[in-house]
Parts: structure tokens; C-alpha cells; sequence
């Protein structure tokens, strides 16, 4: 899947992406995206709102998103337009559902099921994605 992208610096973008989805997703348990998820068009609003915040007039050439440093996590990060990309999609109801509590096995009643992450019964210590 990743390999039919041509350019590295895409790739690599796009796998930030997928991990701000994944935390975000990961730390709000209730929601969900109900319809695909449109990764290009999120990466097209960062880059957009990342050209808005800095007179870029040129929104053709992503080489200054690109060149972003990471390391720092502060405002002016990849990271930093990537999650308000997505909850301004999910705050907008795009993409937004909210996730049902169910139970793996049928005979286990839904009163019981736990109420938060740290009682629940698949949390394996799974951080996926973590932003430090």
C-alpha cells in the first residue's frame, strides 16, 4: 500500500498522520470515524492552514511542511496541524459516530462492561502511536 507512494517525504507524512489518528483515536475511546478516512484531504487541510499561518502563497510546493522539525512539538510541528486537521473533522461531523459498548462473548451482559480504558478486559498495555 505504501509502496505505490513515490514520494519518501509523503510516505512519511502520511505515517505521522495515521499515529495523531491513532492517539487521538486511542485517548477517546468513544469515537469513531463511520466513513472512510480521507488522509489526503486531511494532510491537504494541514498543509493548507500550515500556509495560511505562514504567508505562503505558493500551496503547491510542500517542501516548507516537509522540512518541519518534529522533534519540537510545539505550534509549528507536522504534528500540531496533523490533530487539528482531524478533530476539526470530527468536531465538524464528518467522520464522527460514537463508538457502541459491547462485550466480545454473548454471554456476558452489557451492564458489566467496564467503564473505562483501565478496567477494560483487551487492554494489553497497547500505546500504539505515542507523541512524547
Amino acid at each position: 500500500m505504501m509502496s505505490a507512494i513515490e514520494h519518501p517525504e509523503y510516505r512519511q507524512i502520511l505515517v505521522e498522520l495515521l499515529c495523531i489518528v491513532a492517539v487521538i483515536l486511542e485517548r477517546n475511546s468513544e469515537l469513531i470515524f463511520s466513513d472512510k478516512l480521507d488522509l489526503d484531504q486531511l494532510i491537504s487541510t494541514a498543509f493548507r492552514q500550515y500556509c495560511s499561518d505562514h504567508g505562503i502563497a505558493d500551496g503547491n510546493d510542500m517542501t516548507p511542511f516537509y522540512e518541519l522539525d518534529d522533534s519540537d512539538l510545539s505550534r509549528n510541528s507536522t504534528a500540531s496541524y496533523f490533530a487539528r486537521a482531524v478533530i476539526d473533522s470530527l468536531l465538524n461531523g464528518i467522520c464522527l459516530s460514537k463508538r457502541k459498548i459491547t462485550t466480545f462473548m454473548p454471554s456476558d451482559s452489557l451492564s458489566s462492561a467496564p467503564a473505562s480504558n483501565s478496567e477494560r478486559s483487551d487492554n494489553q498495555g497497547y500505546n500504539g502511536c505515542l507523541v512524547s
